[in-house]
């Protein structure tokens, strides 16, 4: 009976210690902090605020770290217009972001930001890229809380594009250019240079289609200015022929005005 009563008092000796043991344990492992809930609360928040848009091409948020890091920002390869690149950091202090292209984030511009919780835009005026974009995230200090959201559209294809492609070219060609006025709410008209194989007279024919008119303007050299209302008007009815002497290489500048089409350049030899 003796040595009975002495294993239960190891027993509870033995429980006892274990219990303080977890204790200490516990008062050791990391618990969020009044900083980190906040943080995280809004975080929730502003991720909540894009769950109705539906202009939204693509958000990403998280905690920052001490090293510079991209994430995925918007996933699409397609051609979008981006009307703003929201974002905002929480938690005190500065971060910066950038956005771009995968592969050109060591030339990609950063904007500081204010870590308060206010929206801070990056895009200045709506632009056109082709996607997927990434994020930059710069923050030397300790993590806040950010989230980037962007809003836009994706463009509609480009129904012109391939329209000249099969196109029988003379045999006289010393150069020929084909293409699109642009897709749809981005129509930007057409800039095409060809290299002549020596100096002399040619001629440039321009034919094009979809747009009803062009204004055509031609240049000796690698540059162009086009002034506004310049160039010489052409019906996409008729092909139009414009002799140039070229010294090397020859420019060509299409302005729809606004029309979406197509159009095919020949530089042919002046006879």
């Amino acid at each position: 009976m003796p040595e009975r009563g002495g294993d239960v008092r190891h027993r509870i000796l033995a429980l006892a210690c274990a219990g303080a043991l977890l204790a200490a344990l516990a008062s050791c492992a990391p618990s969020p902090t009044g900083g980190d809930v906040s943080r995280q609360r809004w975080l929730a928040r502003a991720q909540a605020a894009y769950d109705d848009a539906n202009d939204l091409l693509g958000v990403a948020s998280g905690r920052t770290t001490p090293l510079t890091h991209e994430t995925d920002l918007v996933p699409n390869a397609e051609l979008v217009r981006i009307d703003s690149v929201e974002v905002q950091c929480f938690g005190g202090g500065i971060a910066a972001f950038g956005y771009g292209s995968p592969g050109d984030e060591d030339t990609r511009e950063m904007r500081p930001v204010t870590c308060d919780g206010s929206p801070a835009d990056l895009v200045f005026g709506p632009t056109h890229v082709h996607g997927p974009l990434t994020l930059t995230i710069e923050r030397h200090g300790r993590p806040v809380a950010y989230v980037a959201g962007v809003r836009g559209g994706v463009v509609p294809p480009d129904t012109w594009v391939d329209h000249f492609s099969g196109a029988e070219t003379s045999p006289d060609s010393v150069s020929s250019m084909w293409g699109s006025f642009g897709p749809p709410g981005l129509v930007w008209g057409a800039y095409v240079s060809a290299v002549v194989p020596g100096e002399g007279e040619y001629v440039v024919e321009v034919t094009c289609a979809g747009a009803p008119t062009v204004w055509v303007t031609l240049a000796d050299g690698s540059s162009i200015t086009v002034e506004e209302g310049g160039g010489e008007r052409q019906s996409c009815d008729e092909v139009g022929r414009y002799p140039i002497h070229a010294s090397g290489d020859l420019s060509v500048m299409l302005d729809p005005h606004g029309e979406e089409g197509a159009y095919l350049v020949e530089v042919l030899p002046a006879r």
